[in-house]
Formats: C-alpha cells, sequence, structure tokens
C-alpha cells in the first residue's frame, strides 16, 4: 500500500501528539510525585525549639527535622524518654512558597510499655524565611494524634496529645 506524503504527515502528526500527550503524563506524574523545587532547596536538617502556646513562651522541648529531597522526612525529640512518642519518619510535600507539609509516624505508647500499643501521626505546616535558614516565627505548627495500632497512623478518630504547637527550625546543615 503506497501513502502519500500528505497521509505520512498525518501519521507524523499522530505520533508526535502521542509523544506530547506521553511526556506530558510523564511530566506531570513527577511534578506530583517530587517535592517542587523551590521548596526543595529548603532540605537539609534544622534543628527546632517546640513552644508551648507561642514564640518567646517557654521552649517545652527540642527536636532535629530532616527534609529530604526524595520527600522523606525524619525527625527526632528530646521528649523521647518522657513522652509517648518519639523518632518519626514520614513524608513532605509543597504547600506552596517556602512551606512544607509533612506527615510523620512512630509508635507510641507508655513510657515502661515495651509493646507501644499506639501509634502517632505528627501532622507539621512549615514557613520557611527566604533562603531557608529557618523558619518564620508563629507561622510553623504541628499536631500530634495517637491512633489504636488496629486502625493505623491514619485512624479518622484519633486522640489529640498536642494541637497546633508552635515550632521554630533553625537550619544546621543542607544545600
Amino acid at each position: 500500500m503506497l501513502i502519500s506524503s500528505q497521509d505520512r504527515g498525518k501519521c507524523t502528526m499522530k505520533k508526535s501528539n502521542s509523544l506530547v500527550l506521553l511526556f506530558g503524563v510523564v511530566g506531570f506524574g513527577m511534578s506530583v510525585l517530587m517535592p517542587s523545587m523551590a521548596v526543595a532547596r529548603c532540605t537539609g536538617t534544622y534543628y527546632a525549639k517546640e513552644f508551648a502556646n507561642g514564640i518567646g513562651e517557654p521552649i517545652t522541648g527540642y527536636s532535629l527535622w530532616t527534609f529530604s529531597k526524595d520527600g522523606s522526612v525524619i525527625s527526632g525529640s528530646n521528649g523521647e524518654p518522657v513522652v509517648p512518642f518519639g523518632t518519626s519518619q514520614g513524608s513532605w510535600r509543597s504547600a506552596g512558597d517556602n512551606k512544607i507539609k509533612s506527615k510523620t509516624f512512630n509508635f507510641s505508647g507508655p513510657n515502661l510499655n515495651p509493646a507501644y500499643p499506639n501509634v502517632a501521626r505528627v501532622e507539621a505546616i512549615f514557613q520557611f524565611d527566604n533562603n531557608c535558614s529557618g523558619t518564620v516565627g508563629a507561622q510553623s505548627k504541628f499536631s500530634v494524634i495517637s491512633c489504636p495500632l488496629s486502625e493505623g497512623p491514619l485512624c479518622p478518630s484519633g486522640f489529640p496529645v498536642v494541637t497546633d504547637k508552635p515550632i521554630e527550625l533553625t537550619r544546621i546543615s543542607g544545600n
């Protein structure tokens, strides 16, 4: 079968449109999976001060948060020995310009109970300054929700342990 040059152009056009569609879908998929480049520059390890009611109030805890370029986060608190939760791991994503929204998970329970009957979810929103050296005062907060182990960390009816507690981050290593 012979294909005219006009028909060949149509075939090429269809292939070209398919490639554009394929690259568009792959590009969209990557943008959903990968953190935004603007916020990805804020990756690194941060020293955190946790406050009772607001910045400047008595400091109630200290922690380290590490945000990786792949969207993972690990945090650890000096409260581990005395509170029913400690080191967490999870993920973060962009929540707008210089904002990170994070969900981390850890096992929790009474301090002396090695079985840790619950799992905790830490939800946080961090607003970074323009050079990512730290967070903007009073704009970053976190909450801790405790869930029965049988329901998992995304339980709909968890028990709030901490609600909207202010946190201030200072960068100690990174890009």
